[in-house]
Order: structure tokens, then C-alpha cells, then sequence
């Protein structure tokens, strides 16, 4: 009866959470003046990309008027000044690659590359591509007003080592909790919940990012595939998060839970970790 008045109880929470993805997009009058300021002390620093994004915010038909017209100038003037790179890689055998994930400065940018330019600040950037488990850092200086600019990379052919086959996994016997000690559940929930964490990071981040990119490039007239791509990702990660908080509420329920409370088998299986008991 814990568990279920724990899982109902967490339901809501989690509903808020996805419902609150869908008003991204959304500025009141107070956010698109705080857009226009950021966007001026972004653009004073030098992160022109940052800046990009926050005039592309202001300048909506949503926001006064005033404030949406001095958001498209700045618009138009960053256009002048922001440089951008096309990103290519290639395999060893010299063949196009095409899903490739890209970081920026340890930020992820995309996980295809398909020509078209990413904007940059300037200034020196560290980019590293990842492809079939391997990686290649590139350094580059991005000039001001630069656009276009090419930035190639090839994938090292890869080890005889990397290509030996994987030993399949050998089944372990499973291990129940008995009276004394942290119930071995506990342990298997805990990892749910961190990985579910780590997820929930990646997508939530990457998701962001895709958002942000959208907003400095085509925003408001982004290709509906990619604005739903990016939204799926953010709702990917707010599910992971849910799935965390049940988790972790759980592994609790199992640690602070009486020692007569009735034993729970964990085991792992070729399919994955099972969990057996009464609640």
C-alpha cells in the first residue's frame, strides 16, 4: 500500500513537469523587456549567439511594440557580426559521415551533421565529434563576421581491439535481502534513480540546446520536425525525471522500512534486474 499511495501521490508532479514544456515559447510584457536587456549585456560581452537568442524572443508580435522593433534591428546587426561553421567528417574510407554528435565548447550542438551553418561567438572554440564510440577534437578561432567558414575533420580507422567480439554476459545467481543490512533493492533503485538522472540531464540539456539553436537560426519559422524533435527531448528528460523521483522515494521506502518487513528477491537476468517481493 507505500509503494502505491507513493506512485499516485508522485503522478501529479510529474504532470506538472511535462505540462510546463509546452509554454517554452512563451514571454509576458515583463519577460520580453528582461529579453531585450539581457540581450544588450550579452551582446556587450560578446556572446552574440546568447544574445541572438534573446532579441529572437523580444522581437515576437507578442511582445509592445517598441521593444519588438529595437529587438529586430539588434537582430539584423548581430546577423552582420555573427560568425558560423559548416561541419563535416569523414570516415576512413573517406566516405561522408552524417550522424555524427557535435559538442562546442563542451556544449552539445547537433548529432547530424546536414550542412547547414551553426552560429558561433567569436573568439576560440574547442569542438569534438563523436561517431561509432570514437571522438576528434578540433580547435578553431572564429572571426567576426566569418561566415560559413569550413571546419572538416577525418575518424581515425579503428582498432584491431575495438573489433574483437563481446563476451556475452554470464547470468549471476540472484541475492535476497535478509534481516540485517540495507536491502540489496535498495542498491538496484538507487542506480535507477542516478541513471535515470544522468538521462534525464542529457536529454533535458540537449534538448535545450536544440531550442536555444532554433531560436538564434530560423525562430519563428522553424521547420516543425525539428521544433518537435527538440521538444520530445525535453519531455524525454522530464519523464526520466520522474522515473528518478519514484526511484529514489522507493530505495528510501526500502532503507527506513521495519527489518520484520517481508524479504525482497533482487536478481539479475540475460534480459536485465528483476525485482520480487510483497509490499
Amino acid at each position: 500500500m507505500f509503494v502505491e499511495r507513493f506512485v499516485f501521490a508522485a503522478l501529479p508532479a510529474a504532470m506538472l513537469i511535462l505540462a510546463s514544456a509546452d509554454n517554452a515559447w512563451a514571454l509576458s510584457k515583463q519577460e520580453c523587456i528582461q529579453a531585450s536587456e539581457r540581450g544588450q549585456q550579452l551582446r556587450d560581452d560578446g556572446k552574440l549567439v546568447e544574445a541572438n537568442g534573446q532579441f529572437l524572443s523580444c522581437a515576437s508580435d507578442s511582445c509592445p511594440k517598441p521593444v519588438a522593433d529595437a529587438c529586430r534591428e539588434e537582430l539584423s546587426s548581430l546577423d552582420k557580426k555573427m560568425p558560423s561553421l559548416v561541419l563535416s567528417a569523414k570516415a576512413p574510407s573517406g566516405s561522408d559521415l552524417v550522424q555524427v554528435k557535435v559538442f562546442i565548447d563542451g556544449v552539445a550542438v547537433t548529432d547530424r551533421l546536414d550542412g547547414r551553418a551553426i552560429p558561433v561567438n567569436p573568439g576560440q572554440h574547442k569542438l569534438r565529434f563523436e561517431s561509432g564510440g570514437q571522438s576528434v577534437e578540433e580547435q578553431v578561432v572564429a572571426l567576426e563576421g566569418e561566415k560559413s567558414r569550413p571546419v572538416r575533420v577525418v575518424f581515425p580507422a579503428a582498432s584491431a581491439a575495438s573489433s574483437s567480439p563481446t563476451k556475452p554476459a554470464v547470468e549471476s545467481p540472484a541475492q535476497e535481502s535478509g534481516g540485517g543490512g540495507v536491502p540489496v533493492a535498495t542498491y538496484v533503485l538507487g542506480g535507477v534513480a542516478l541513471a535515470s538522472l544522468g538521462g534525464f540531464a542529457y536529454f533535458g540539456l540537449t534538448g535545450k540546446g536544440e531550442i536555444s539553436d532554433l531560436r538564434s537560426t530560423c525562430a519563428p519559422r522553424c521547420n516543425a520536425d525539428d521544433v518537435d524533435a527538440a521538444k520530445t527531448k525535453m519531455l524525454v528528460g522530464d519523464v526520466l525525471l520522474g522515473v528518478a523521483v519514484v526511484s529514489a522515494g522507493l530505495a528510501t521506502y526500502f532503507v527506513l522500512a521495519p527489518k520484520s518487513a517481508p524479504a525482497v528477491t533482487v536478481g539479475a537476468r540475460g534480459t536485465g534486474v528483476f525485482v520480487d517481493g510483497r509490499f
